[in-house]
């Protein structure tokens, strides 16, 4: 598997779709990719935008996972609704139950490791 690296610098106030780096990153992927990203914001720019393009890249067959939130599964049905129900009802990041944060550092430490996303 090849990893690859997409750096946007877009503000997240700004809907995924309309991204063009985010549209050149959709043409790219296809079926089984895994898409990590760092923050929700990557994804759209509320709970609602977040979950259509999650939606949208669980129909490709992408499976997505945010390093925020510890590199959870957001296309796995019972974590995808907790996170973005609690988001939508106000929650921050900080405020999430503790199984769904880790940090970057040690999220880095495990893929250098040789752990696959998924197992984090």
């Amino acid at each position: 598997m090849q990893a690859r690296t997409i750096t946007e610098t877009v503000s997240g106030s700004v809907a995924a779709n309309e991204r063009a780096s985010f549209r050149k990153l959709l043409d790219k992927l296809e079926s089984s990719d895994v898409l990590v990203v760092t923050k929700l914001d990557r994804l759209g720019r509320n709970a609602m935008d977040v979950r259509a393009t999650v939606d949208a890249l669980a129909s490709m067959g992408v499976r997505v996972h945010c390093l925020a939130l510890g590199g959870v599964d957001l296309t796995s049905e019972a974590d995808r609704e907790a996170i973005l129900s609690a988001l939508a009802h106000g929650a921050t990041v900080s405020s999430l139950p503790a199984k769904y944060k880790i940090s970057r550092a040690t999220v880095i430490n495990i893929r250098t490791a040789g752990a696959a996303v998924a197992s984090i």
